[in-house]
């Protein structure tokens, strides 16, 4: 997605645009007489999961369910991506860090909108990287959402993410078990998943297209309808 390397998405959306349309579900799924209204919940996968905290707001929405879910800055997320990408290169170590240091000013010109004139990358790059929806990711800290959400959560963790690995699992329990109005929170952490919620071997960007089983995971489906029923059955 959009956290990916250097750039974000070619739309000109933003994360809270994303939110708004999540809400607006809400609302219809609320609306219609078929379905139990206290049995609503929303889940976000990957940045997903900032939309899904971002639409909990609502008070419509019973439960919360992120999977591979970001806990730091994406500007942080961003830096580890591409520092775990040098990591696993046979670029030089003058090499490597100029990269870093590049994309740190890629990042502080995609915020501010100022500095493309002094960094020399292609047209292309600056493309990619230099729109609203990469904008809004770097500046989104998960730890501002997490305050206002009082519903119940389910964290779950692939154990071979290299993506958005497993620490980031363990600060999102952190946060949110320091909420003031605590709502219980589950954190489950299933071996041999990658980021995208089916079996991998290394868990690495590079195997995905190698991988001939991409359905998602019938150990996370397992968990999550376990713990909606659940949740629900405890609410009511």
């Amino acid at each position: 997605g959009g956290a990916e390397q250097r750039g974000g998405r070619a739309d000109p959306a933003r994360l809270e645009h994303f939110a708004e349309d999540a809400r607006a579900a809400v609302k219809v799924m609320s609306d219609r007489k078929d379905v139990d209204r206290k049995g609503l919940a929303i889940v976000g996968h990957s940045e997903g999961g900032w939309i899904a905290l971002m639409t909990a707001k609502d008070d419509r929405v019973s439960a919360v369910g992120l999977m591979s879910t970001v806990a730091v800055s994406g500007r942080e997320l961003n830096l580890y991506q591409v520092t775990h990408g040098l990591e696993r290169s046979t670029r030089p170590e003058s090499e490597r860090q100029a990269t870093i240091d590049l994309q740190k000013k890629i990042q502080q010109a995609v915020v501010t909108g100022l500095g493309w004139d002094q960094i020399n990358v292609p047209e292309g790059v600056r493309h990619q990287a230099d729109t609203p929806y990469f904008q809004s990711f770097l500046t989104l800290d998960p730890a501002k959402l997490m305050k206002d959400v009082e519903q119940p959560l389910l964290i779950v963790q692939g154990e071979k993410d290299t993506q958005v690995p497993p620490a980031n699992a363990e600060k999102l329990e952190t946060l949110a078990k320091a909420r003031k109005k605590a709502a219980p929170v589950k954190v489950v952490t299933i071996p041999g998943i990658k980021h995208l919620p089916d079996h991998a071997n290394t868990g690495e960007v590079d195997e995905y297209g190698r991988l001939t089983d991409r359905h998602v995971s019938p150990a996370v489906m397992t968990e999550l309808i376990t713990w909606l029923r659940q949740t629900f059955q405890a609410v009511r």
